[in-house]
C-alpha cells in the first residue's frame, strides 16, 4: 500500500465508506448500510463516516442533494 500513501487499514476503511455512500445513495437506511459494509454498530459507522467526511451520513446527503439541485438547475 506504500504506492498509494496509505496503510492497508486506511485503504480498507476508504473502500468500506465508498461502498456505504453507494448504499445510502440507493436509499438504504443508515443502520442497514452500516451492517452491510461491515460495521458492528450504527454509531461506529456514523463516527467513522464523520471523521472521514466531516459530516454525518444524513448531513452528507442533505448537503450533496442540495448541491446536485443547484447544479441541475443551471
Amino acid at each position: 500500500m506504500n504506492d498509494i500513501n496509505m496503510t492497508y487499514r486506511d485503504w480498507r476503511l476508504r473502500i468500506r465508506l465508498l461502498a456505504a455512500i453507494e448504499h445510502l445513495a440507493a436509499g438504504e437506511s443508515i443502520s442497514a448500510t452500516a451492517h452491510q459494509v461491515g460495521f458492528n454498530s450504527e454509531s461506529a459507522f456514523i463516527d467513522r463516516f464523520k471523521k472521514a467526511t466531516g459530516l454525518t451520513p444524513r448531513r452528507y446527503f442533505q448537503q450533496n442533494l442540495s448541491l446536485n439541485t443547484l447544479i441541475n438547475e443551471k
